[in-house]
């Protein structure tokens, strides 16, 4: 657990609730605080879901880690 470290949701704005919220909700709404804090940090997410990824790729967001070149 000391090397998990935890992100207070309070901390993501308004503005990137919204964003996640308007791109997941009709995908899988528990990904919702996911996509919020990559939107937040403007980072990337490694993700195995491909439901989520191919609906968030046909909605415009590519934000994603790819990781198959390392375990090539």
């Amino acid at each position: 657990m000391n090397q998990i470290e935890f992100y207070n949701e309070q901390r993501i704005s308004p503005e990137n609730w919204q964003k996640a919220t308007d791109l997941v909700h009709d995908i899988d709404p528990k990904d919702i605080a996911h996509i919020a804090l990559t939107i937040h940090h403007d980072a990337l997410i490694w993700t195995g879901d491909q439901p989520l990824k191919k609906g968030l790729i046909a909605k415009g967001f590519d934000n994603f880690f790819d990781a198959s070149p390392y375990f090539s």
